[in-house]
């Protein structure tokens, strides 16, 4: 007989499955649960959060045996944030699990036969190393109950920001970036987007990496009601952008310095150092080889742009572009 439970009822139950959504299956009495954060094989205390009448959902409170699948998450947040929710779980299991996840939904939803499905679906391919594969990451921007700049990802289901600048699904590079961000909009005092007044002007940082050419784009989402508000130029898109415009670029250093470095980023730009040389061998020849030229590999700039190979290379990522003209669709 199944026994009815209610909300904020402790019960203590052994996972057996995993759910759609990650989360553990169990049943007590032939009361089903779903109890998020735990791990198939273990056996936790969970309190439960909603209840119906065959079934119920709950929160893991405590870890009574813990699963041999069971594995500590690299990212603290995991509970919180609504991105990683199996991340507790080792990766072989989550192969495992997807697979699974895969093979059923093709026998329930696609309608194909079982033994059709096995004879056709290859094992899954897991990845030498499952973090840092992610080339792009969009972080919302928002302030936290001491009024501080914050940035991160919104815990599950929910539009709160669980601060970190830190995502190890994402490249290294994203950290650094965030951080000089924050550091920019609090010196100027730069309000984050509020979505309950609708007013503040940053509202999302975009970071996107080509893992080919090792180039990163960086692109600052604003609030356009609050364009032209206390900005120091007309065509500031953000107050003092100028701080993060840095006009010597990876492409143009790279073809033309060949002493950087490969981490070097592009930003969007050019080099000023360049462009003088190239003035300079304009007034004599173009052609390698003749007297008085440069080929295009020897030119270099003197280093005072910031290139790679003189120390630390600031982040130029921040090139202000004109929004596209409107185009009328209905010629």
């Amino acid at each position: 007989m199944c026994q009815h439970y209610k909300k904020n009822d402790i019960v203590t139950v052994s996972i057996e499955d995993i759910g759609t959504d990650g989360e553990g299956i169990g049943k007590t009495d032939g009361f089903i649960l779903f109890v998020k954060d735990a791990v198939v094989g273990d056996v936790v205390e969970a309190r439960i959060t909603k209840a119906k009448k065959q079934y119920a959902y709950a929160r893991l409170e405590k870890l009574l045996t813990a699963s041999p699948f069971r594995t500590d998450p690299k990212c603290p947040h995991y509970r919180q944030c609504g991105g990683c929710q199996i991340q507790a779980l080792n990766y072989e299991k989550q192969l495992e699990y997807k697979q699974q996840k895969v093979r059923n939904n093709l026998i329930r939803i696609g309608g194909f036969k079982e033994s059709e499905i096995d004879r056709v679906m290859d094992p899954i391919i897991g990845m030498e190393e499952p973090y840092r594969y992610r080339n792009k990451a969009q972080y919302p921007v928002g302030t936290d109950r001491e009024g501080h700049v914050v940035t991160g990802f919104y815990a599950g289901r929910t539009h709160t920001i669980i601060p970190s600048t830190e995502c190890y699904l994402g490249v290294a590079e994203n950290k650094e970036i965030l951080e000089i961000l924050i550091a920019h909009m609090e010196k100027y005092n730069i309000p984050a987007y509020d979505e309950a007044a609708g007013k503040g002007l940053v509202r999302h940082i975009l970071i996107r990496k080509g893992f080919a050419t090792g180039e990163i784009m960086v692109c600052v989402v604003i609030n356009g009601g609050c364009q032209g508000q206390g900005f120091s130029q007309k065509e500031d898109y953000i107050p003092y952008q100028s701080a993060l415009v840095f006009p010597h670029t990876r492409l143009g250093c790279r073809r033309r310095c060949r002493r950087c470095s490969p981490s070097a980023f592009w930003y969007g730009g050019r080099c000023p150092e360049f462009a003088g040389a190239a003035r300079a061998d304009s007034r004599s020849s173009d052609r390698p080889g003749r007297p008085g030229s440069k080929s295009r590999s020897s030119r270099t700039c003197s280093g005072r742009t910031g290139c790679a190979h003189t120390g630390p290379t600031s982040f130029p990522w921040f090139s202000p572009l004109k929004p596209p003209r409107r185009v009328n669709q209905h010629r």
